[in-house]
């Protein structure tokens, strides 16, 4: 009688002695040998899970069956090898079955008749119940870490895995934290999208775990990681890790931000050049303006879209919108003297609320320490079992969104002025004479600029009717802008206007604005 054999390990824990391959293999050749049958074909599966019959060397045995004939037995080692639900085993063999072939487990032998099919049932069932039990332990064991403040599975990069007597911690890798807190500090300054750092980093030595540069999806899941901030996330929940954080909380708040707004509009995208293409919209349909290039000229229009109504608003000659850009900025000029008042009372304040926040640091620091005293009282309750799970669960999740809510406020008052009011006295200096630079530019230089102060301008009827501007030039050229279109907001107070100019400051949109002015001579 011609067998095969099919031999499975679905871990590296399972090459022991009497799991191993090479065991598994020996002991039904041995069968083999004994019973006169003839081997003529042997499939492995390594490292895979026996949970589904969706495994490529079973796969391939079952072809194998199909489409030769003189197949009459397959062997395994123990029915557990070839499958852990009795409705896989029972279509396995009824696959085998159908094409004449007997499965024989070589060392669960059952007598062909009820009671030894009854015997083969009650086996495949045990195995089945053992897969979903250890399942379930599996669960249990690492859900007993999380509460302990421990990992169960690998860490990321940045950390390594070492033995503290029979345990097992995470601590920073010496090589590659340093690393990963330069990839964040990098990224936080807005001067890199996430392929650039994902090229800058691999240069500097940060490579994935195949020695190959991260993919900017990758590079975003890393700047994403809580657990680099010493908080573990398993199946939605968050947990106080007792590992040793490499990235400071208000640094990695920092780079969420960035990550939450940036704006994936890298601007001019066309062959040929436009100053206004990717910032004018349509006053009437809403739709991004377009430009093209006509036998009789350069023209803007509408851009329309499949299925949707033609707008009927005229073309526009190109160089009639861009003169409309040249007049705009005649009338977008305060006077210096203003904003130089401004500037004096915007360092005031920030020196009085730099004051105040000292303060404001210290009460929220006291209040995040007292809410993890209480986490830890709350922990050894339910360790010690005065305290139901579900119980723990529900008080952790408050704990957890009330801290969440501290630090992250904690991570908006650590404010070093120095940098933004740096950057706010030059786009004071900029709002002072932007005809000017325009005049001076090159076609780059004005595109950036141009970017750097509008976040839309709105046309109607071959003329700019409104404009939405980019803050800080939102707040400083304000006034004038309400000289220029009807409608616009009433002004608000000099200490609104220092909350709107600080809270700019440190959100994605400065960032952008400072990434366009970074293009021009002045920065």
């Amino acid at each position: 009688m011609n067998c095969i054999l099919y031999a499975r390990v679905s871990t590296e824990k399972q090459a022991e002695k009497e799991l191993s391959i090479p065991y598994q293999i020996k002991v039904m050749r041995d069968y083999a040998r004994r019973h006169g049958f003839k081997i003529i074909g042997e499939f492995i599966d390594r490292g895979e899970s026996a949970k589904t019959i969706n495994r490529p060397q079973l796969k391939r045995l079952l072809q194998y069956c199909k489409e030769h004939k003189e197949v009459d037995v397959v062997l395994v080692h123990k029915i557990d090898r070839l499958a852990r639900n009795l409705i896989d085993y029972a279509t396995i063999k009824a696959i085998l079955k159908q094409k004449g072939i007997r499965l024989i487990s070589v060392t669960e032998p059952f007598d062909d008749n009820p009671i030894g099919r009854l015997l083969e049932n009650i086996i495949a069932s045990i195995s089945e119940w053992y897969s979903a039990n250890l399942g379930e332990e599996i669960k249990k064991a690492a859900q007993a870490k999380l509460m302990k403040g421990e990992w169960p599975q690998r860490p990321p990069i940045g950390y390594k895995s070492v033995k503290e007597g029979k345990r097992t911690i995470h601590v920073p890798d010496e090589n590659t934290a340093p690393l990963v807190k330069e990839a964040f500090e990098l990224f936080s300054t807005g001067n890199y999208s996430l392929r650039e750092l994902s090229e800058e980093m691999y240069q500097r030595g940060l490579k994935t775990r195949y020695q190959r540069p991260f993919s900017p999806e990758a590079m975003k899941k890393l700047l994403k990681r809580r657990f680099y901030i010493g908080k573990l996330v398993w199946k939605g929940k968050e947990y106080q890790g007792k590992h040793q954080p490499i990235v400071e909380k208000e640094l990695f708040y920092q780079v969420q931000e960035i990550l939450k707004k940036r704006s994936k509009d890298t601007g001019e995208k066309g062959k040929h050049k436009f100053l206004l293409r990717g910032i004018a919209y349509c006053k009437v349909c809403g739709n991004k303006l377009t430009a093209e290039i006509h036998p009789r000229g350069s023209y803007y229009r509408c851009l329309n879209y499949p299925g949707k109504k033609k707008c009927n608003q005229p073309y526009i000659p190109v160089s009639l919108l861009d003169n409309q850009i040249e007049a705009l900025y005649a009338k977008l000029q305060p006077k210096k003297e203003l904003l130089e008042l401004l500037k004096e009372e915007i360092h005031q304040i920030a020196k009085r609320r730099e004051k105040i926040q000292k303060i404001e640091i210290k009460r929220i620091k006291r209040k995040i320490d007292e809410i993890e005293r209480k986490e830890l009282k709350l922990l050894d309750g339910m360790l010690s079992e005065k305290i139901p799970k579900e119980i723990y669960e529900k008080i952790q999740k408050q704990y957890t969104e009330e801290k969440r809510a501290l630090e992250a406020r904690l991570s908006n008052l650590k404010i070093d002025y120095k940098d933004p009011l740096d950057f706010l006295d030059k786009c004071i200096f900029i709002s002072s004479m932007l005809l000017y630079l325009h005049k001076k530019f090159n076609f780059e230089q004005r595109k950036a600029l141009l970017k750097a102060i509008f976040k839309k301008i709105y046309v109607q009827n071959k003329s700019i009717v409104e404009v939405e501007l980019n803050p800080p030039f939102s707040i400083l050229l304000k006034e004038d802008l309400e000289k220029v279109f009807k409608d616009r907001p009433s002004r608000g107070r000099q200490g609104d206007i220092f909350e709107q100019l600080i809270k700019f400051s440190f959100s994605e949109e400065f960032l952008v604005v400072k990434e366009y002015l970074k293009q021009i001579p002045l920065i």
